[in-house]
């Protein structure tokens, strides 16, 4: 089995052979990819290339998810104490409005909800499919059409390893 520095190397060769496919398209359709593209494209690989990895238990990725998930959930709860209590002032005064108290707690359920479903995930499960390839790199569609198959590339590029 290979690590994960192994399947972002690999994910990578395989995302440039893409982006350079894409560039020479671009080239002749319209004036090119822009730096910050190839570079956002760069990140969209390096973070799908280690995404199945996700349901690992010693797995890189998942370890970041964790230390994300605490700083978010922590920030979030740090946010909503300054709602009630100006810390710096030593005064109860409004900061931020009842609506943005009720987005963080959203915030705070979805991600404990997300840790909760990445802790029950069982190594090779679900996370190991093209079906979750797929349903991972749609939503990059959204932003640019050109993200959700380089996402899937770079996610199967994890699976075929």
């Amino acid at each position: 089995m290979a690590g994960h520095k192994s399947h972002k190397k690999f994910a990578m060769f395989i995302a440039g052979i893409a982006i350079l496919l894409v560039t020479i398209y671009h080239k002749s359709v319209t004036t090119g990819l822009g730096i910050n593209h190839i570079l956002l494209g760069i990140i969209v690989v390096y973070f799908f290339s280690v995404l199945p990895d996700l349901d690992s238990r010693s797995g890189y990725i998942r370890h970041v998810a964790y230390a994300f998930m605490w700083i978010t959930i922590l920030l979030s709860s740090l946010s909503i104490l300054s709602l009630e209590y100006n810390i710096a002032s030593g005064t109860s005064k409004l900061i931020l409005s009842y609506t943005t108290e009720i987005y963080l707690i959203i915030v705070q359920i979805t991600t404990s909800i997300l840790g909760l479903f990445i802790l029950l995930l069982r190594h090779k499960g679900i996370m190991h499919t093209y079906t979750s390839a797929i349903i991972l790199s749609a939503p990059l569609a959204f932003y640019n059409i050109l993200y959700a198959p380089l996402g899937f590339l770079a996610y199967s590029s994890h699976l075929f390893l």
